[in-house]
């Protein structure tokens, strides 16, 4: 009798984003905040239609735009699922839904492959007076603003849009890592 033999490997393929934040006012930066963001099953969703080949459907599923949030009342600071259609929604919104500047690929080889997304939130597409507290990256088509995240992070350090401010811009490079983990 023949025993078949399958090797284990502890590879896999992983997500990982981190996220820069700055406050400007003109060229002088006000503030800069770093976070590392969550991954959502929408991400997932257009990495195995990448994957697949479905490139015309992956188009409106791809990730390209940031909208602005202020918290709920009661929401503290972590995604509640059973939640989300209260917390991320036109109510909270306190910007308009942002194109990326730019895409560029910062580092490709080892087994990592990383892109970063460059967004410039100018004061003109904030909501004067409200606090952001969350932000959200979407696809190109956005149904619904709680069902179609496809990552999220919560400021440690909420900060406020001013009542004026023509100079003001809110900066954001988003880092998308996607890397071949080993032992």
């Amino acid at each position: 009798m023949q025993k078949e033999k399958y090797a284990k490997s502890k590879d896999g393929l992983s997500y990982s984003g981190n996220i820069t934040l700055k406050l400007l006012d003109g060229d002088r930066v006000l503030a800069e905040q770093k976070y590392h963001n969550t991954g959502r099953q929408k991400l997932f969703n257009f990495f195995a239609q990448c994957l697949s080949g479905d490139f015309e459907g992956a188009r409106s599923a791809r990730p390209c735009r940031v909208v602005l949030f202020k918290l709920g009342d009661g929401e503290g600071n972590t995604f509640d699922e059973t939640k989300k259609l209260q917390y991320w929604n036109d109510d909270t919104k306190v910007s308009t839904q942002v194109f990326y500047d730019s895409a560029l690929p910062v580092r490709n080889g080892d087994g990592k492959a990383e892109l970063v997304y460059h967004f410039r939130l100018p004061f003109l597409s904030l909501v004067n007076g409200e606090e952001v507290g969350k932000v959200g990256l979407y696809p190109n088509v956005i149904g619904s603003l709680a069902d179609d995240i496809c990552a999220y992070y919560y400021l440690a350090q909420p900060f406020p849009i001013p009542d004026r401010g023509g100079n003001f811009t809110v900066v954001i490079d988003w880092v998308l890592t996607i890397e071949n983990k080993g032992e």
